[in-house]
């Protein structure tokens, strides 16, 4: 061993070479020896990493005396931060005891080991939907509303050819159908779209601006609670969401959504909203 650092790389198989030399910078025979690598906080001096070495030299061939190998798996690495670690190598003696079998031109008889993260991608945050735009149906005969998640990208200069996209959606005593919606619009418009603003309810005077969205799955439910689960494809420029309860009478009135001020809520005066028959509370979303 000498004082170089060791670069292991996070969340894959890294076998590591190590030779034993003397202080003259000859190899040493170590066959039928065994040693024990460590791997360990430099601030807590907490052991992360502990594995025994695999004897390369066979007594024998003068290219592999000294060699031993260290095989560091992806899951010993996969928890560790990307950051610098002190590490150690022990020999085991003839009286079973352990003793230093490294030590630098310092005489120090531990090493620097930085595990890096070159070569996997880092994971992106899950967008988290948990508000909505309220629109109220333009057929006077549908007396429901539909909400909205609003445009979100589905970055399509990122996709292979897969480009598959995911949503959790968590929902609460839901009646009614959920939309993934996708377009292929730079800058969508109509209900949803990310580059207007509106007030909490609003209705829709004109359904040019949803043709530019096309339905990409539809999913229905009856009295749901729980986590339900959808996976789309497809190198959409925006994807949004779109929920529609199912109507129910309450307090003379058939709607899927009784607004906070309007006396007919049976919540009126706790400053909530109603609804008769569940809703979808958020969408955890990944392209």
């Amino acid at each position: 061993m000498y004082q170089r650092n060791v670069t292991v790389q996070k969340g894959l198989k890294n076998d590591i070479q190590i030779q034993f030399k003397n202080s003259d910078q000859k190899p040493v025979p170590v066959n039928n020896m065994t040693f024990v690598f460590n791997m360990f906080d430099a601030t807590s001096n907490r052991t992360l990493l502990s594995k025994n070495l695999q004897i390369i030299d066979d007594g024998v061939t003068t290219s592999t005396r000294g060699l031993a190998l260290l095989s560091i798996t992806e899951s010993d690495t996969l928890d560790l931060n990307t950051s610098f670690y002190n590490y150690s190598v022990t020999a085991l003696d003839s009286d079973n005891s352990y003793i230093p079998a490294y030590t630098n031109t310092y005489y120090g008889i531990s090493g620097s080991l930085e595990v890096r993260n070159d070569v996997r991608p880092v994971l992106t945050p899950t967008t988290v939907i948990d508000s909505w735009w309220v629109y109220k149906n333009t057929d006077p005969n549908a007396l429901y509303y539909d909400f909205y998640s609003g445009s979100y990208p589905g970055n399509a200069s990122f996709k292979s050819n897969e480009a598959l996209h995911s949503a959790a959606i968590y929902m609460t005593n839901f009646t009614g159908k959920v939309v993934v919606q996708g377009t292929l619009a730079n800058s969508p418009a109509g209900p949803g779209s990310a580059d207007r603003t509106f007030s909490s309810i609003r209705d829709i005077q004109s359904t040019s601006g949803q043709e530019q969205f096309a339905s990409l799955s539809e999913l229905d439910y009856v009295n749901f609670t729980g986590v339900d689960y959808v996976n789309w494809s497809g190198n959409w420029t925006y994807v949004q969401i779109k929920w529609t309860p199912q109507s129910k009478t309450v307090n003379g009135v058939l709607s899927n959504f009784f607004p906070s001020d309007i006396p007919s809520n049976p919540t009126y005066g706790q400053g909530k909203p109603y609804y008769p028959l569940g809703s979808v509370d958020k969408v955890l979303y990944r392209s």
